[in-house]
């Protein structure tokens, strides 16, 4: 019997619009708290599949908590001077879970071999699952889509002078680099150099785990005089990165046009005639 050749699926308009979601906030075109939903929908879509996977497999499983998968407090944001001032870019700041006990009597029940299919199973459904739920949210095409966007504008003369202009309102500040990408990318690496430090010292001859080492990472006096800079550069930069920013976003609802808009419930407002000028 002749092999038949697999059908391609089409994207669904929920897909489609998830993706559209997705692009939007990768641009900062959507506020920060839409990315914490989106990123809190999506686990818990994730932990969903995955529960009704280990059933399938003969096993309990609760749905955790996606708050304690994933951090919507120390996440990132650009756009809140309250945030730079408090973590600045986030580099050196610690992700804040909340607790989730949901499988941990069910998961004591289990010894021996049993436990260790239960391992394997979990494992398993929670790739399946992951895999499932990026596309049911569009994932690969909101990056990809996002990708292909950024790449115009950066490549836009309008956006090469804010660009400049943050450059220079930069070193008006105290800090001589040519954008907020290689900003953060030298204290980045800063930064892996000083956890390395901190995180190679072991007590009895064992490796400290995350809580202690984020306990001694604070009392660390190197830390946090690199947490006191990382703030300071966030600050200082701030008002930098509004007017770039600014620019970014405008030029993004531009590329991608007022139809896909107002597909996803973005507010339509003219360009300034100065968007340029940083």
């Amino acid at each position: 019997m002749p092999c038949s050749t697999p059908t391609i699926q089409e994207e669904s308009p929920a897909q489609a619009v998830q993706a559209r979601r997705l692009e939007l906030i990768l641009a900062g075109v959507l506020p920060q708290s839409e990315n914490n939903r989106f990123n809190t929908e999506l686990a818990a879509r994730a932990e969903e599949l995955i529960a009704a996977c280990m059933s399938g497999k003969g096993f309990q499983y609760t749905a955790k908590n996606p708050r304690s998968l994933v951090d919507t407090t120390t996440s990132t944001d650009f756009s809140s001077l309250t945030y730079a001032q408090s973590n600045g870019f986030g580099i050196s700041s610690w992700p804040i879970f909340e607790p989730s006990h949901e499988n941990d009597a069910y998961e004591a029940s289990l010894v021996g071999e049993r436990m260790q299919k239960y391992n394997s199973a979990l494992s398993s459904c929670a790739d399946s699952s992951g895999v499932r739920a990026a596309k049911e949210f569009g994932v690969k095409k909101g990056n990809s889509d996002y990708t292909r966007i950024d790449g115009m504008i950066l490549s836009d003369p309008r956006y090469q002078s804010a660009g400049s202009t943050w450059a220079e309102c930069a070193k008006s500040g105290g800090f001589s680099y040519p954008s907020r990408i290689s900003l953060i990318a030298g204290l980045r690496k800063e930064h892996q150099a000083l956890m390395k430090r901190i995180s190679s010292q072991v007590i009895s001859g064992k490796e400290v785990s995350q809580s202690e080492l984020e306990v001694r990472a604070k009392s660390d006096a190197g830390y946090q005089e690199f947490n006191r800079k990382e703030i300071a550069a966030a600050v200082a930069t701030f008002p930098c990165s509004q007017a770039a920013d600014k620019v970014y976003q405008d030029l993004f609802k531009e590329f991608i046009g007022p139809e896909a808009l107002a597909e996803a419930g973005v507010p339509i407002v003219e360009p300034h005639s100065n968007a340029t000028s940083g």
